[in-house]
This record gives C-alpha cells, sequence and structure tokens, in this order.
C-alpha cells in the first residue's frame, strides 16, 4: 500500500475493515442476509428514483457505485469535473439488509441503532447518519409518520417500514436501511489560506497526492462493511449465528445461498 496522503484519518484505514467484512458477509449467509449498498447522491446531483435492491446489489460493478445508469452518467461528469478543478465533492452512500433476522439489538445500552451509528461514524469522513426515514420525521406529524402493521406472506410486517428495520433498538425483520453523509475531501489542489507554524504568520497550502475527488464513491463498500460487522456480532451474541466451527451442512449453506445471490448480478463489458 503506498504510503502518498496516509495518515492516522485517512481512508486507506479502512482496508482492514472490509477485509474482515468479507468474512462477516458470509457468515450472515446462514440467515439468508445479503447486505448491499450504493451512492444517493454527489454534491447536489441526487437519486431521484428508488431502486430496487438487486439494482443497488449490482452497483458494485458501477465504478461510481450508482444503482441507476441515469444517474451513473450525472456522477461521473461531476467526478471528473472535481478532479479536473482539483477540487471535491460530499456524498451520501446507503446500504439495505436484505432478510436480517428479528430480534437483534438490545432494549437499552446495547441498541442495534446506536451500534451501527458508532460504527458508521467511526469511519474517516463519515459526518452524519440515519435510518429509515431519518431526518425526514422531524418534519413530520405523528399520523404521517406511524406505520401500519399488515401481513405479509402470512406473516406481521409494516406497510412502509417508516423505522428501517429498527423499532425500540431491535430488529424488526424489516430490511434494514442506513445512510451515511461523507463530507468532501479535504486533501484539494485549489490553494487555501492557512499558517505558518514556524513563523505564525499567514500562508498559502496545496495539497499534492492521490487524493479521491469524492471519497463516498469507495466510502459505499466501508458502510457495507460496518453493517456487516455490526450485524455479525450482535447475530452471534443472540445464538442466531453459532459461535463456533461451522459444519460441513452449515458452510454448504453458506456457499449455496452466496452463489445465488453472485448469480442475481453479473459484470457487463461495460464494468470490467
Amino acid at each position: 500500500m503506498g504510503l502518498q496522503g496516509w495518515g492516522r484519518s485517512s481512508a486507506r484505514e479502512t482496508v482492514g475493515r472490509v477485509i474482515a467484512s468479507a468474512i462477516a458477509k458470509k457468515l450472515l449467509m446462514l440467515t439468508d442476509t445479503i447486505i448491499a449498498g450504493h451512492l444517493r447522491s454527489i454534491g447536489e446531483v441526487e437519486l431521484n428514483e428508488e431502486p430496487t435492491f438487486e439494482e443497488i446489489l449490482c452497483s458494485k460493478y458501477s465504478p461510481v457505485r450508482a444503482a441507476k445508469k441515469s444517474l451513473e452518467e450525472k456522477f461521473t461528469e461531476l467526478v471528473m469535473r472535481a478532479h479536473q478543478s482539483g477540487d471535491s465533492y460530499g456524498g451520501v452512500a446507503e446500504v439495505v439488509v436484505k432478510n436480517p433476522p428479528a430480534g437483534l439489538g438490545e432494549p437499552v445500552f446495547d441498541k442495534i441503532k446506536a451500534d451501527l451509528a458508532k460504527a458508521i461514524m467511526s469511519i474517516p469522513a463519515a459526518v452524519g447518519f440515519e435510518y429509515g426515514l431519518g431526518f425526514k420525521l422531524a418534519r413530520m406529524r405523528g399520523s404521517e409518520a406511524n406505520d401500519e402493521i399488515v401481513v405479509k406472506e402470512g406473516k406481521l410486517g409494516w406497510k412502509r417500514n417508516v423505522a428501517g428495520g429498527i423499532l425500540g433498538g431491535i430488529t424488526n425483520g424489516e430490511p434494514i436501511v442506513v445512510r451515511c453523509a461523507f463530507k468532501p475531501t479535504s486533501s484539494i489542489r485549489i490553494p487555501q489560506k492557512t499558517v505558518d507554524l514556524n513563523t505564525m504568520e499567514e500562508a498559502e497550502i496545496s495539497v499534492k497526492g492521490r487524493h479521491d475527488p469524492v471519497v463516498a464513491i469507495r466510502g459505499v463498500a466501508v458502510v457495507e462493511a460496518m453493517v456487516s460487522l455490526v450485524l455479525v456480532d450482535h447475530a452471534i451474541r443472540s445464538g442466531v449465528i453459532p459461535p463456533v466451527k461451522l459444519d460441513k451442512e452449515q458452510a454448504k449453506v453458506i456457499q449455496e445461498r452466496w452463489e445465488r445471490y453472485k448469480a442475481l448480478c453479473r459484470p457487463t463489458e461495460e464494468s470490467q
């Protein structure tokens, strides 16, 4: 790994988390739980049409983690503009968890939402966290925000999943939906004012090195990683996933489900 642009707050620190999540994601296959992320916005360019879970899953083959082709073109244009000008943009990453086990989390101190928030906010450049409708709920009336309990395929569920799969700090079995806001990369080529510590006088700085114009693009995989690590931790603690060596049958289940989800989307020639 190159050390150009490296530091304690560098996003390169997260490589270990992503490696660990490769194991966590496979363990979650025991409960048929799959995690997928995408980029909802870069700067002022936002997603205006909700993607399907399959589109979110397949966004890993998009160079800008866009779930919609039309959005990919806009994102790419914005990234190139930032790169050419030496500036940067912020963005919002969204991660959706399909088929999460119900009952994960604790009612008070180890709420699943608190652990997710802590994990996601530990990511360099992360400046905001929300789940479900998040901050939109602050502008709603109770009659608008309250969700309706319905029967889905013979089981109780929620009509709109307003809570994003988490109620009272515990998963309710609906898809978990979390979002992370990333700030613009602070290391930019555009000259900025600073202070020379040797002379204590005003100076000018322009950062050189390899720095992403939109760190949120790579951030999607890191948010996925932190969500998977939190969920597998809670699943093992609750006994949903056994805290012991897997037997051959469990390993077979993991592999079969993993291959099934991999088959949902294959890279196109354009994305390779």
